[in-house]
Order: structure tokens, then C-alpha cells, then sequence
């Protein structure tokens, strides 16, 4: 979806709120602040040129990380019982026999936003069923 048909279907919308949901609020500040664009501009007041660049950025934007948090910070934390171990069927594990393992017990990792819980919730129903 094109920024331009997303401001036809939320109208009166400034930029920042069109880009919410796309991006990140504090990447959404910092392309549109390196493109000297207010956040409450609306977008049928942007110049094509300003539009253009805009676009331009947030598809070629990069970024250096030179560091990050310590574990107690963590967003992602990768491991947990091999998908291997387990018939994702029915959750129940393949090497103990009555023991149903489910969510992030297990070696799965997504996208964040709630995506965690969504399959934490599934597996325990799918596991619930089996029992």
C-alpha cells in the first residue's frame, strides 16, 4: 500500500500519523525530521519533492548499530526446546510423553508486536485440546 492510496483511505491525517504502524514513531521522527518535515504537516500539503525524498529515505534508510543492551533488556531472546523435539500438532513433547510444551518455552522467534502472545495463546489451546 503506497502512502499516497493510505492518505486517500485515513483522510485528514497529518504525515506522522500515516506513517504510524508502518514504522517505528521514533524512525518516523527521525526521517522526517532529516527531511525538515513537520510531523503534523498534513500530507496533501507536501510538495512532490518533499514526498519523493521522503519515500526515498524510508526506503534506502540505514542504519550503524554500534552496541546494544544487556540481556535484562532484551526484546528477542533466541532458544528454548528444538521445534524438533516436539509434534507441533498436538504440542506434546516427542522424548516425555504427557508433557505438552507451548509458547516461549519453545525455539521460536518473531516479529515483536504481540506475535509472541498470539502463539503462546494458540499453542496452549492447540496443547489444551490434546491433553
Amino acid at each position: 500500500l503506497l502512502i499516497s492510496d493510505r492518505n486517500e483511505l485515513v483522510t485528514n491525517r497529518t504525515i506522522s500519523e500515516l506513517l504510524d504502524g508502518i514504522l517505528n514513531y521514533k524512525l518516523v521522527n527521525l526521517i522526517l525530521r532529516k527531511n525538515k518535515i513537520d510531523n503534523n504537516t498534513k500530507y496533501n500539503d507536501l510538495s512532490n519533492e518533499n514526498i519523493n525524498k521522503m519515500c526515498n529515505d524510508l526506503v534506502n534508510f540505514k542504519l550503524n548499530i554500534t552496541g546494544y543492551k544487556s540481556f535484562d533488556k532484551c526484546q528477542v531472546c533466541s532458544g528454548g526446546v528444538p521445534l524438533t523435539e516436539i509434534n507441533i500438532n498436538t504440542f506434546e513433547s516427542k522424548i516425555q510423553k504427557g508433557l505438552y510444551i507451548i509458547g516461549e518455552l519453545l525455539d521460536v522467534d518473531g516479529n515483536c508486536g504481540g506475535y509472541n502472545l498470539g502463539f503462546a495463546w494458540l499453542s496452549g489451546i492447540i496443547a489444551g485440546e490434546n491433553i
